[in-house]
């Protein structure tokens, strides 16, 4: 099922018909509930989560359902190049007008190379006999919501040293997300 949908969401996105049903979110519950679901994938392997998270943010107008989607895409990824009994850490804060949130994990690293075209479609950094289930359509899926949102989205990865993937949604609405991207 899960393939199918994303089939279906990059199939919306090739012909512009993803859309968003903002609303006030607030991202630190919205977190918390997202780690909560994804608790069992991290059973399965002996591998922890935890949060790093202020007391508050400010709520920002964004699509509750699609950034879940990105946050399970971005943990369920960790938990997947990330060793057993290893903790994934999900962070949130904000930066001037931006709310940053990130997934950190210990794994090998990934490339400058395979860094650049991880969100393009079908892409795989690993070899295919380590690929765990999927289509490569997680990260560019995200990458897309995450535009739609006004944002960014990005990793940062040395080898040896673990990543880090994150992504910035705007906190100020006034701008609208076209005008922030030429900014």
């Amino acid at each position: 099922e899960k393939r199918v949908n994303e089939l279906l969401d990059l199939a919306r996105i090739e012909i512009g018909e993803m859309k968003l049903n903002p609303q006030p979110v607030d991202i630190i519950n919205l977190i918390r509930e997202t780690v909560e679901r994804m608790s069992q994938m991290k059973n399965e392997r002996r591998q922890s989560i935890s949060c790093r998270l202020p007391g508050s943010l400010p709520q920002i107008n964004a699509d509750p359902h699609r950034l879940e989607q990105v946050l399970m895409n971005l943990i369920g990824n960790a938990f997947k190049h990330t060793p057993p009994e290893s903790t994934v850490t999900v962070s949130a804060r904000q930066e001037k007008d931006d709310l940053v949130i990130e997934v950190q994990y210990n794994e090998p690293g990934i490339s400058k190379t395979a860094q650049k075209r991880l969100f393009d479609p079908y892409f795989h950094s690993r070899a295919a006999s380590d690929i765990e289930e999927g289509l490569g359509l997680g990260l560019p899926i995200a990458r897309h919501i995450v535009d739609l949102h006004g944002g960014r989205i990005w990793v940062k990865s040395k080898t040896g040293q673990g990543s880090t993937f994150g992504f910035s949604l705007p906190l100020l609405t006034e701008t609208a997300p076209e005008e922030r991207r030429q900014q």
